[in-house]
């Protein structure tokens, strides 16, 4: 069961106020990817094709279309730009636009680069929560359409959006500060402590998040430097990582990445049609999970690939389910082998992480990351309507027993509210205006 929300108020302290309600968890589930590939949206007569099969803009099938249409359009540069900026690819001018009924990078096709960062209100009241959102509004606005923030020195940087997408959430402290606990999502907590947590405090919690993804490195670093800098007085920073998938045109357009263990990552995840009733809630906010999942990769590598293969239950080389012969085939979880017994184990993660029920599924958006120095895994990031209805049950069936447990560190975990998007015709709202001006 979800513990019960904690609505006690904190100092301002970064030890204590975003510990809410105790030790955050993280699940063996680290292993998935997102429902489409990324394409850069085209412009009649602009640019020339690539080849077939070619992944490139052009090429690329923009299933972006489906779920969020119109979003995504690109950037017209001025004749007298500046080199590098004169000439820019597609890739680089495309904008995915910050505005709408949801916020973007949730069902935005997931660019090459991400990195995210949880901070704690320096204060907790209402007032300096409004003063935040205000700030970050109006700067998302401007650095996801290629432009500097009021604050910026290095407007330069902005320049080529990349698909950018900046992506806000509330955890529940940023309820709390601003009295509205009432409005809560009941889900709003830590997730239940599971035997295979080992939570690093440096991982945990926070009163609001930032995702911010694009296709370049260069604009992810910017983008996060200025919006942490716009709040550096409002706020007391908690964590950050960051982390990065296959560029742009490396592989199939809508394949699945592939992440360091070399696994074929992102096999089931919700498909286009499915979303509408798995992710956004009815007023446009979503829950996101959260969790950092350090891979041993030395006793991975050590193991023999048949012992590999089973933990997950599909190949390597291709995804498929050991069942299978292609990633696409399903899940045959009654076959056994010669000897009797299941082709695919009892305690393999793909048998672990299903159960039948269509509601227990959630979209999954994970990156790779590598700090160096041996440290290396996952920044697994998840988005639902209700963390307690969807997510928890796939949690509690991954549990201690799910085989490929044996190679990940659970160290980071924390759940956010990402808030409704701000709508493109109102000038005067902002993120959580619907809420802090009620």
């Amino acid at each position: 069961m979800t513990p019960e929300k904690d609505t006690t108020r904190h100092p301002a302290d970064p030890g204590r106020r975003a510990l809410l309600g105790g030790a955050l968890s993280a699940t063996g589930g680290a292993l998935a990817g997102f429902v489409g590939g990324r394409a850069t949206a085209a412009e009649d007569g602009a640019g020339s094709a690539g080849a077939a099969g070619d992944a490139g803009p052009r090429a690329r099938l923009d299933l972006d279309e489906l779920v969020e249409p119109g979003r995504r359009r690109l950037l017209d540069l001025p004749g007298d730009a500046a080199s590098p900026e004169a000439g820019a690819s597609e890739l680089g001018r495309t904008v995915v636009d910050a505005r709408g009924r949801t916020q973007a990078g949730v069902l935005t096709s997931p660019p090459a680069h991400a990195a995210w960062v949880a901070f704690d209100l320096a204060t907790g009241d209402r007032e300096t929560l409004r003063r935040v959102m205000r700030i970050w509004t109006d700067s998302i606005d401007r650095l996801t359409a290629g432009r500097g923030t009021l604050t910026d020195t290095e407007p330069e940087l902005a320049q080529l959006p990349a698909s950018l997408t900046v992506t806000v959430g509330w955890g529940l402290g940023a309820y709390l500060a601003a009295g509205l606990d009432d409005h809560a999502p009941t889900w709003l907590a830590p997730l239940p402590p599971m035997d295979f947590d080992e939570m690093n405090p440096d991982y945990t919690d926070g009163e609001l998040v930032l995702q911010v993804c694009a296709d370049d490195l260069l604009t992810v670093r910017h983008a996060m430097r200025q919006l942490v800098e716009d709040a550096r007085d409002l706020t007391l920073l908690r964590w950050q990582m960051s982390g990065y998938r296959h560029s742009a045109g490396v592989s199939r357009p809508g394949a699945p990445m592939r992440n360091l263990f070399g696994q074929v990552d992102g096999t089931g995840n919700p498909q286009a049609e499915e979303l509408a009733d798995l992710v956004h809630r009815e007023d446009g906010s979503a829950a996101m999970v959260v969790r950092r999942v350090r891979f041993l990769m030395g006793t991975w590598e050590a193991a023999p690939q048949e012992i590999r293969e089973q933990s997950i239950g599909r190949t390597l080389r291709t995804g498929a389910p050991l069942t299978g012969e292609k990633e696409s085939d399903p899940l045959d979880l009654g076959a056994k082998g010669e000897d009797g017994k299941p082709v695919i184990h009892q305690n393999a993660h793909v048998r672990l992480a299903r159960d039948g029920n269509p509601r227990h599924r959630f979209l999954r958006r994970p990156y790779n990351y590598d700090d160096g120095a041996g440290d290396v895994g996952q920044v697994f990031v998840a988005f639902c309507q209700d963390v307690d209805e969807q997510f928890v049950p796939i949690l509690e069936r991954i549990g201690s027993s799910d085989l490929l447990n044996e190679w990940l560190v659970h160290e980071g975990s924390a759940v956010f509210h990402v808030l409704p998007g701000v709508p493109v015709d109102d000038s005067g709202a902002y993120l959580g205006s619907h809420l802090l001006e009620a």
